[in-house]
């Protein structure tokens, strides 16, 4: 019980498109993320559909433009990024809320259970990254270099001695 609550959870999703952003391609990781969050839409019931898939899309192209100047291979960077990002999706989900859901009705305990998934989700992001970079790390692995999805980093270090990055 934190805070006086008792139901709240780690934000997978949010994790996984913070990863998505800082590792794939543009439009495949945007793929990706949009069906992360339709899946994520099926599991809330009575929310609205689509809801989470366009918070998570959004959220998507915004760290986009913001993961090209950080790095989040630290593990405090990390979690202020996970942080902001889990408020921010907060705020986008009340908003929507408020303006297409007629019976949504605000409450405080909306807005402390949010509060409580950030940091939450925030102090538990390193450990999900560490499982992202390991899935993400075996199917690179077994990935053909001449496949039409293969990783635009694999085909970059390949032509190159040693393995250097450019």
């Amino acid at each position: 019980k934190l805070m006086g609550l008792q139901n709240f959870s780690i934000d997978v999703t949010l994790c996984a498109t913070i990863f998505l952003a800082s590792t794939t391609p543009g439009a495949l990781g945007l793929l990706m993320v949009a069906f992360l969050g339709l899946v994520t839409d099926f599991f809330m019931p009575g929310g609205l559909a689509g809801m989470q898939m366009e918070i998570q899309v959004v959220l998507f192209l915004l760290a986009r433009s913001v993961l090209s100047r950080l790095q989040l291979n630290r593990m405090v960077p990390l979690m202020l990024v996970i942080a902001v990002s889990s408020v921010f999706s907060l705020l986008m989900f009340l908003l929507l809320s408020v303006v297409f859901d007629r019976a949504y009705s605000y409450s405080s305990t909306i807005l402390l259970t949010g509060l409580a998934q950030a940091l939450a989700t925030a102090l538990f992001a390193p450990l999900l990254f560490r499982l992202f970079n390991l899935v993400d790390g075996r199917s690179h692995r077994n990935r053909d270099p001449g496949a039409c999805l293969s990783d635009r980093r694999a085909s970059r270090t390949a032509a190159l001695p040693h393995g250097e990055m450019v």
